[in-house]
């Protein structure tokens, strides 16, 4: 029958920016909990499996074990090729950026650059997201707004919407307050800090230029004005596609697998099946993995649902 779709248990990150908005996602997260992370084959941080016959290892081990069935054509790369977590952020993050795969190489900092994508779940009074700078500034220059204190100021703001995606290109400085967030990524762990709010953290200046010099012409995207009926995607230049859907009871649309694909309920409760397999219920603040050898996957909403799907485009990467 081959490999079935699983869900994985999450990893609790604490982080000083945390918000405690994951309570009310996720049962039993410790104190603290800034991200949550749902999906993730990373060195030493490989998801534990909930179902099915690796239930009770890892991903790691999955990858390790049924590359091809798991990852199809993507078993080549060795790694789950998704890193997908749930950001609950309070205080503001840090003002950061992350280098594609050029400029991570060339520093030593992986093989793998960040690309990343956030879909907004809910947020407080204070809600902001701030992505790039409002007008154009050399890398030197952010350099010393920062030690200055001034580089926040600087920064393009708004105020995101529930339901809405944002697409945060490698090379674009961003930082945010009072959101939770389902963050979809690159499998890689590189952030250069350049501000931090005088948390007394690690800052990563030359990095942060380097990165800004090779890359800093990077645009903001924003998709979606918020929840609706349906499916609609929420990134357009990514290395992966990534899509919110909206499903009320009753309601059973297929899903096309053929290449490995996350499931994350963020609403309500459904039923995944396919077939030859037992069906697979999947519960809010949930994650699960569609292994690509299967070529679909039925989605039937047990209630009012709200669902995100995350795949990666095909080798080599190109936008979906």
């Amino acid at each position: 029958m081959g490999l079935p779709p699983f869900r994985t248990a999450p990893l609790f990150k604490p982080k000083p920016w945390a918000g405690g908005r994951l309570m009310g996602l996720i049962d039993g997260f410790p104190a603290g909990t800034g991200e949550a992370w749902l999906v993730s084959d990373l060195p030493g941080d490989a998801s534990p499996v909930l179902d099915g016959p690796f239930a009770g290892r890892t991903l790691r081990e999955v990858v390790a074990e049924a590359p091809g069935e798991l990852l199809g054509d993507h078993a080549g790369a060795g790694r789950f090729p998704l890193l997908v977590k749930l950001l609950d952020v309070g205080d503001p993050l840090s003002v950061q950026v992350h280098p594609d795969a050029a400029v991570a190489q060339a520093r030593g900092d992986g093989e793998r650059g960040k690309s990343e994508a956030w879909l907004v779940l809910e947020g407080g009074e204070e809600r902001r997201v701030h992505l790039g700078l409002a007008a154009p500034t050399d890398p030197d220059e952010v350099l010393r707004l920062a030690e200055s204190g001034e580089l926040p100021g600087r920064l393009a703001g708004f105020r995101p919407t529930p339901g809405e995606g944002i697409e945060i290109a490698p090379g674009l400085l961003h930082t945010a307050q009072e959101v939770l967030v389902l963050e979809v990524q690159e499998p890689s762990d590189v952030t250069y800090r350049v501000f931090d709010w005088g948390r007394g953290r690690e800052l990563h200046l030359e990095a942060t230029r380097a990165t800004l010099a090779a890359l800093g012409g990077a645009a903001p995207a924003r998709l979606g004005a918020g929840w609706r009926r349906g499916r609609w995607p929420l990134v357009e230049r990514s290395p992966f596609a990534f899509d919110a859907l909206d499903l009320r009871p009753g309601h059973v649309p297929e899903v096309e697998c053929g290449e490995p694909r996350v499931l994350v309920v963020v609403e309500g409760r459904l039923v995944a099946e396919s077939n030859g397999h037992p069906p697979l219920v999947i519960g809010r603040g949930e994650a699960a993995v569609c292994p690509a050898s299967l070529s679909s996957l039925r989605l039937r909403a047990l209630s009012w649902c709200r669902v995100a799907t995350a795949t990666p485009c095909p080798p080599p990467a190109a936008p979906c």
